[in-house]
């Protein structure tokens, strides 16, 4: 085979059950253009007891894929998982629970000849703790033989690289962290306590309680200061415990991630992480806490190629949104996501009505190509979900322009601000989180300006924006506060404020201290555990909304967290709806604004009036959701109608039929029907 490397465009990800149509579905997407093939790979098949690897029955697979699809890209997603005889050999080193077992989910494939280890694969408890040495070297070991014996058999044309796979579905999160109530475990293994122990001694000397002190228990990691809030000095040991167990995870990452190098150094290498979009919407939410804590560290180790992350699963058929901040992991790697879109063959609760399927399939697949890298696997877990003859011609034209690297997607006007910092100081509160996810799918893909999600950290780094939405900017400095309004108040940048902004010291929660940062006053009302949702009242600005307007509908009204705030020091734009008091507050000068909302919601109608305030033009009018900064985008109507697009070309292409619409005046007016969607190039 050559050895010259092509970009691998569009990626096709199976499992390969017995039971499944995957042949089929491969063969279809062979056909159909995709190069790219990721498969679930059970690597603990091939260890052995002696030190030795037989790879017989991964080879019956990858034969078989390259039978079905002769000049394929393979990237095996490697399970870094151990075979039994393993763990019996290594009990210190498998993971260890303080309080009740965690539930393990049993999968029925397990007789497959594939599938052995399926369960351990996913949810096991019974795996090694990710601070093992033992299993770095053994594992780095198996993974590495692979992949030297993969390039022997197919040679470099043929193999993309390796995406290494461990934790929760692969995923990094801990095993036993994802059902029956389990979902804050910490390991009380003898390598992470031993390593907890040596980063406490590394950080602040030795001292004699640092040689018998443990992981901190399930109820002291879930404790709060004030509300769902929580200060460093508050949570200091619980937090050196993220940290440590974040580092070890970043440590086993960079250890694989090197080890494939040296097989050879132009395999790709990537992995699972940076969820931090998504908490409160899953059992993952507080094992995300490491994560958080380290940022975006995994995306600075130099052998990593790639990360990739799951598209969101929370309503995802009202609006789109990627499980990481993809503008600020883009800065730094190829951010492929993971789009398991659904179709009406799928049968699940996140399934559209069959005769939606093309409509939400191109929905979910124009929106990864207008984010993030432009990149993105197809997952079907090998079910055929794609089988329909329009999806199948929608391939067709989407790997056609997956097989050219795209240029860098251009910045967006309006910036979602996330702080890892601060999700740790919040505790990763559910009602708090799963509110501002609703806003997110909601709201503002209707607003019809694009937007970016970058991390607290490349706030200074991107070039300004004209408006910033900080999602939880909780925890700050004096000095970061001045710094961050000198910043916004330079580059005339209007800035959003949610819930508790600036209200974490490193030394306490401080309402006092959200002035330094926000401009406002806030108050915490004791003693209030009704709604925290706003109601928008009489203010010159909202002549045009139907007053008074609530945030959230009344059956949503149960999205409870505390501390309950109200505010001061700004016009009022609306009042917390359990109290009456101000709960939505608007400062203006200077060709900017400051807004404050005590609830992590703003309507689209608000999202236009403060718009037209500093000179942000929406992409479209019309009820429509609108994704995309660049040249390409995707759009999809909500209701029947027309939707004027604003646009600087003289027509605009619609990428998957080839159809074209004409601009007068600037504007492509097209009429839509309810659910359609587009994906249009100027």
């Amino acid at each position: 085979m050559s050895i010259m490397r092509k970009d691998i465009g569009l990626i096709y990800t199976f499992d390969p059950y017995e039971d499944e149509p995957w042949r089929q579905a491969l063969e279809d997407m062979y056909a159909d253009g995709v190069r790219g093939i990721s498969f679930l790979c059970p690597l603990p098949l091939a260890w052995r007891e002696d030190g030795s690897f037989d790879f017989t029955l991964l080879d019956e697979l990858t034969d078989e894929i390259f039978s079905i699809a002769p000049e394929a890209q393979l990237l095996p997603r490697a399970f870094l998982t151990t075979p039994d005889w393993w763990d019996a050999r290594h009990e210190e080193e498998l993971l260890k629970f303080d309080g009740p077992a965690p539930r393990v989910v049993k999968f029925h494939r397990s007789s497959q000849k594939l599938w052995r280890y399926e369960d351990k694969m996913y949810h096991a408890t019974r795996n090694p703790s990710v601070a093992s040495g033992i299993w770095r070297r053994d594992a780095a070991n198996a993974v590495s033989a692979y992949a030297a014996h993969l390039l022997e058999r197919y040679g470099l044309s043929g193999v993309y690289g390796i995406h290494l796979a461990y934790g929760t579905c692969g995923e990094w999160g801990q095993f036993g962290s994802y059902t029956n109530g389990q979902f804050a475990n910490a390991d009380f293994s003898r390598p992470m306590v031993m390593a907890f122990r040596r980063y406490l001694i590394g950080r602040y000397g030795d001292h004699p309680d640092f040689h018998t002190i443990l992981p901190p228990s399930k109820t002291e990691r879930m404790q709060t200061e004030n509300g769902m809030l929580r200060s460093p000095a508050f949570f200091r040991r619980q937090l050196d415990y993220f940290i440590c167990a974040a580092t070890e995870q970043l440590n086993a990452i960079r250890f694989f991630a090197r080890a494939v190098k040296k097989i050879h150094p132009h395999l790709k290498t990537g992995c699972f992480g940076l969820g931090l979009m998504t908490p409160g919407t899953s059992a993952y939410q507080l094992h995300q806490l490491p994560v958080a804590v380290q940022g975006l560290q995994a995306a600075e180790i130099p052998e990593l190629d790639f990360i990739s992350t799951p598209n969101g699963y929370f309503d995802r058929k009202q609006g789109m949104f990627s499980q990481t901040p993809e503008r600020s992991v883009s800065l730094r790697k190829v951010l492929i996501a993971e789009c398991d879109v659904r179709t009406g063959y799928a049968g699940d609760p996140y399934s559209p009505a069959e005769s939606d399927s093309l409509n939400q399939f191109l929905f979910e697949t124009g929106y990864n190509l207008t984010a993030g890298s432009g990149r993105f696997w197809l997952y079907d877990f090998g079910r055929h979900w794609y089988r329909d003859s329009e999806i199948r011609a929608a391939i067709r034209r989407i790997a056609r322009l997956c097989s050219v690297p795209p240029d860098p997607l251009p910045q967006a006007e309006i910036a979602v601000v996330i702080d890892p910092e601060s999700v740790v100081c919040s505790e990763g509160s559910s009602g708090y989180y799963r509110s501002f996810l609703r806003f997110l799918s909601g709201e503002l893909p209707r607003c019809g300006v694009p937007y970016d999600c970058i991390v607290m950290d490349d706030f200074f780094r991107c070039p300004p924006y004209k408006l910033y939405l900080f999602r939880d900017k909780f925890l700050t400095s004096p000095e970061e506060s001045a710094r961050i309004r000198r910043f916004l108040e330079t580059h005339h940048a209007s800035a959003v404020w949610f819930g508790p902004a600036g209200a974490v010291r490193s030394e306490g929660v401080d309402f006092s201290c959200s002035r330094f940062l926000t401009g406002f006053e806030l108050r915490p009302l004791s003693g209030i555990t009704g709604s925290n949702s706003v109601t928008l009242c009489e203010h010159p600005l909202l002549q045009t909304l139907p007053l008074p307007y609530s945030l959230t509908p009344v059956e949503d009204c149960n999205a409870v967290y505390s501390p309950v705030l109200t505010g001061s020091g700004g016009e009022v734009l609306g009042v917390v709806e359990s109290t009456g008091l101000p709960g939505c507050l608007l400062r203006q000068s200077n060709g900017r604004f400051d807004l404050w909302s005590s609830f992590p919601v703003l309507p689209v109608e608000l999202l236009r009036i403060l718009f037209a305030q500093i000179g942000l033009i929406p992409r479209i009018s019309g009820s429509a959701v609108c994704y995309g900064a660049g040249k390409r985008f995707v759009i999809r109507a909500d209701r029947d109608g027309e939707v004027a697009i604003r646009t600087a070309s003289i027509e605009l292409q619609n990428l998957i039929s080839g159809e074209t619409y004409r601009a007068v005046n600037g504007n492509a007016v097209i009429a839509m029907s309810k659910g359609q969607t587009l994906l249009l190039s100027e």
